[in-house]
């Protein structure tokens, strides 16, 4: 694939994105994650014109917010005691520039990532995703925005215990979870509305760290989930579902950072069960339809001004030429239906 760090217009928007906070508002509703980054990313992996790419870029940024400067808060010794602290965001950007500057990337990486982990579940997976897309890239500058955002958007699940009989099938616990009455299935009647919020809601319901904790992966593990979540938008074409798939794509792409892989894909599992119960413990089955050529799925993909259209369609082309699975074309199809 084309080398990224020498595209100037995708490098531009990419520095404008990171003149902005992680979050913005729309409306009443705030703590939403800035895809502007992201998207531009996989428009130029898709193959967009640097026209279009500066068409999107300015269709998107006017609903950013700009970013704060650092006040130093965040270091070596008080950087685990800070996680989740929303206010730090330029905070942990400067820490995490210090530590690549000084220790390199990838050393920066499996240092702090590992600690990291248990907060899969913050942003609802942006912040895993974001970092990704910056390994994708091979730009350091965002991947330390990515460590930074996790950082402040940490959030835990609680902890994941061993019990019952451990599976490697995540289809096979999700069909238990299904069919088992002891954990309540839907979405929360308060909070916020986030997916992130909701999911710390389910995680608390009785039962759930049972599940959590029954998964047991295996050298396949990653496939598994990976396939598992793209059946569950098939299934159901739903929001939360949607990031599942792009979360699984990201997970491979940072998993060599995360430290001891079953621990690392054990906390990723906690946070797709969670995922699940909020949409409501839907069946997972396939949904029938006509499969285009990749070739127009990536052209209707590139004219959408929708990024999670975008976002799905590159981690979908990704996807199937690392797995060799027609199901990621099946969804990126279904995605376009309607573009």
């Amino acid at each position: 694939m084309k080398e990224l760090t020498e595209h100037a217009t995708l490098l531009r928007w990419v520095a404008q994105a990171q003149a902005h906070d992680f979050e913005y508002s729309l409306g009443q509703l705030s703590g939403l994650s800035s895809h502007l980054p992201m998207a531009v990313i996989a428009l130029a992996r898709l193959g967009a014109s640097d026209e279009r790419l500066d068409e999107f870029g300015r269709r998107y940024s006017p609903r950013l917010r700009p970013f704060g400067r650092s006040a130093d808060r965040v270091d070596a010794k008080n950087w685990r005691q800070t996680l989740g602290q929303s206010d730090l965001g330029p905070d942990y950007v400067a820490f995490f520039q210090r530590e690549v500057q000084s220790r390199g990337r990838d050393a920066t990486l499996r240092a702090y990532l590992p600690t990291l982990v248990p907060g899969v579940s913050g942003a609802a997976f942006h912040a895993l995703i974001r970092l990704a897309y910056g390994l994708d890239a091979e730009l350091d500058s965002e991947v330390t925005y990515g460590l930074a955002y996790w950082s402040v958007a940490y959030l835990e699940l609680g902890e994941i215990p061993d019990c019952g009989v451990p599976c490697s099938e995540p289809d096979d616990l999700l069909s238990q979870v299904r069919q088992s009455p002891p954990l309540p299935s839907g979405a929360p009647s308060t909070g916020s509305g986030l997916i992130f919020d909701r999911m710390a809601e389910v995680a608390s319901r009785p039962g759930f760290a049972t599940y959590a904790g029954a998964f047991a992966p295996n050298d396949d593990a990653l496939r598994r989930l990976a396939l598992a979540s793209a059946r569950l938008f098939s299934a159901t074409a739903d929001f939360i579902a949607l990031h599942a798939v792009t979360a699984t794509h990201a997970l491979r792409l940072a998993l060599p950072y995360l430290g001891n892989e079953q621990r690392a894909l054990r906390y990723f599992w906690q946070a797709l069960l969670g995922a699940y119960v909020t949409i409501g413990c839907p069946e997972l089955r396939a949904t029938p339809l006509e499969i285009p050529e990749w070739n127009e799925i990536m052209t209707r993909a590139i004219h959408s001004n929708d990024e999670h259209v975008i976002k799905l369609v590159y981690t979908c082309s990704r996807e199937e030429a690392h797995y060799r699975n027609e199901l990621f074309q099946r969804i990126a199809a279904q995605k376009i239906a309607n573009v």
